[in-house]
C-alpha cells in the first residue's frame, strides 16, 4: 500500500499542476483534465505493454505506477458533471466524446509504440 500511496501523492500533484496550468488559459471547457487524461491514458498503456512485452517489473512496481500514480493522475467523471449540472449540453457532450475518443486513441499509440 505505501507504493500505492507514494504514486497517488505524486499523481496527484502532477494533475494539479498541468490542471491549473492549462484552466488559466480556459475558462469553458476543462482543458487542463482532458489533458491528463489523454496523457494518462497513454502512458498508462506504454507503461503497461512495455512492461509485459519486456520488462519483468515487479508488483509493486506496477502498483506504484499505475494504481498510485497514474490512477490519482487521470480522472474526468466530475468534470462532465459540473458541465451538466451547469447547463453547458454542448460543453458536456464534446467533453466526454473528447476524453473517450482521445483517451481511446492514446491508449493504442501507447500500445503500439511500446511494441
Amino acid at each position: 500500500m505505501v507504493y500505492v500511496g507514494a504514486g497517488g501523492f505524486l499523481g496527484a500533484v502532477f494533475r494539479c499542476l498541468i490542471y491549473r496550468a492549462f484552466s488559466v488559459v480556459n475558462k469553458g471547457l476543462p482543458w487542463g483534465t482532458l489533458l491528463v487524461n489523454i496523457l494518462g491514458s497513454f502512458i498508462l498503456a506504454y507503461i503497461y505493454t512495455f512492461s509485459v512485452e519486456r520488462l519483468a517489473w515487479s508488483d509493486n512496481v506496477k502498483l506504484f505506477l499505475g494504481v498510485g500514480l497514474l490512477g490519482a493522475f487521470t480522472t474526468f467523471p466530475l468534470e462532465t458533471l459540473r458541465l451538466f449540472q451547469e447547463g453547458n449540453y454542448g460543453l458536456c457532450a464534446t467533453y466526454f466524446l473528447g476524453n473517450v475518443i482521445l483517451s481511446l486513441a492514446a491508449a493504442f499509440f501507447g500500445m503500439w509504440l511500446a511494441l
